[in-house]
């Protein structure tokens, strides 16, 4: 059906009815899978069939110029329209659609013309008024609603993927940081070391001046009881002397 109309883009109101006459000539058939061969599921539902010189006489999509009543006045006499499907009543009548509201509306008598540039463009300036896309688009009728979640689920993902990457940096800086510290206690223990290696060093120092200092006092005093005890040992030789010489 699309493929045989030379529009590039539909009105809504447009699509649905072409939906609608589809419809009604698929359940005008026998289906091959349904529970009769023989009968239409229009004929086991409603009980009535189709008439072929009543219900096949518009193309869906054809364009016509539908017969108005009119009394003697400046009203026009016909509206330009796109066929639809049968109204299904006796007298044979057709819903249009009339270009120049947009609306649909069912006539019984009309003229089939061929479709004029003029309708084209009627029509696209219609889809462009409903904000449509180049050809049709098959979904439920949500595809707005998915495209929303999916933008929001994809602002979600562009979010956590963000705040990942935040949390690895912060990770990473603070691992950086971390070993920063690391690295200057390291130093400062070094640095804590030779302090202490140095301070062991004066104590050591001082401690050997203390030796020192004792083991020279040490020298001195008893460089002082050597020279008191050859004092004694010279006086008590002296005076032996002198004994021996009075004794003489």
């Amino acid at each position: 059906m699309y493929n045989s109309l030379p529009f590039k883009s539909f009105p809504t109101r447009l699509i649905v009815e072409i939906v609608y006459a589809q419809v009604f000539w698929l359940n005008s058939f026998p289906s091959d899978n349904g529970i009769s061969r023989l009968q239409s599921p229009r004929m086991l539902v409603t009980g009535t069939g189709i008439d072929y010189n009543l219900h096949c006489k518009l193309e869906c999509g054809s364009y016509a110029q539908t017969y108005e009543d009119h009394n003697n006045n400046m009203a026009p006499r016909t509206i330009w329209a796109l066929a639809l499907c049968p109204t299904e009543n006796v007298q044979g009548g057709f819903y249009f659609y009339n270009l120049a509201t947009g609306c649909i509306i069912s006539r019984r008598c009309w003229t089939s013309l061929p479709m004029p540039i003029k309708v084209i463009n009627v029509v696209h300036k219609f889809a462009e008024k409903d904000k449509a896309s180049k050809g049709i688009n098959y979904n439920d009728g949500t595809s707005e609603l998915i495209n929303e979640e999916q933008t929001a689920v994809q602002a979600d993902m562009s979010d956590n993927i963000d705040s990942n990457e935040t949390e690895s940096v912060g990770v990473d800086a603070g691992m950086a940081g971390n070993w920063n510290t690391t690295l200057v206690d390291a130093e400062v223990s070094g640095v804590d070391a030779e302090i202490a290696g140095v301070g062991a060093t004066g104590e050591d120092a001082d401690h050997m001046l203390e030796n020192r200092e004792n083991s020279s006092a040490e020298d001195s005093a008893s460089d002082d009881r050597d020279s008191s005890s050859d004092s004694m040992v010279d006086s008590v030789l002296g005076d032996g002397n002198t004994n021996d010489l009075s004794a003489q």
